[in-house]
């Protein structure tokens, strides 16, 4: 990937859930630095996203020094708020158990579909990880109807 720096890799990951890009460095020191982790929505990869793995290479191959980041979990290196990053995370626990049940079925995607009261090209949504199409309120609807019960924990900020 020259157009984000020498010696960066990618790797690509496609699956039922969508195409996936990782774009990282290996060769400063003796260390693997991931740049940016996304997933690809367009055919063209976005000029966003091909800026900040650029923005971060710069940083890691000394003009500026990065600092080393560790996060609970995904969403929190991927989201812009914390609060963003909490709805992210619910919404995907949600959308995993959800998806986990109808294939628990073993009826197809139209039974599926009349069973949880929405339209088969939604429920094939669902199915592929399309996370982005469904609000926090509509997957705890749809757990409900899939015969799951939601509970929310709440606790102090750290």
């Amino acid at each position: 990937m020259t157009t984000v720096g020498p010696g960066v890799r990618e790797i690509r990951v496609r699956d039922d859930a969508g195409a996936f890009r990782v774009l990282y460095v290996a060769s400063i020191g003796d260390a693997v630095y991931v740049l940016h982790a996304f997933q690809k929505k367009k055919q063209q990869t976005a000029k966003r996203d091909l800026e900040l793995a650029a923005s971060r290479f710069k940083q890691i191959s000394g003009v500026v020094t990065m600092e080393r980041q560790s996060f609970e979990n995904v969403w929190d290196a991927l989201e812009d708020t914390p609060a963003e990053a909490a709805n992210m995370a619910m919404r995907s626990n949600l959308l995993i158990a959800i998806e986990q049940r109808v294939r628990s079925w073993k009826i197809t995607q139209a039974e599926a579909a009349e069973r949880l009261g929405i339209t088969q090209p939604r429920l094939s949504d669902l199915l592929r990880g399309r996370i982005a199409n469904f609000s926090l309120d509509t997957l705890i609807n749809l757990a409900a109807r899939a015969g799951l019960t939601v509970r929310l924990d709440i606790a102090e900020a750290a």
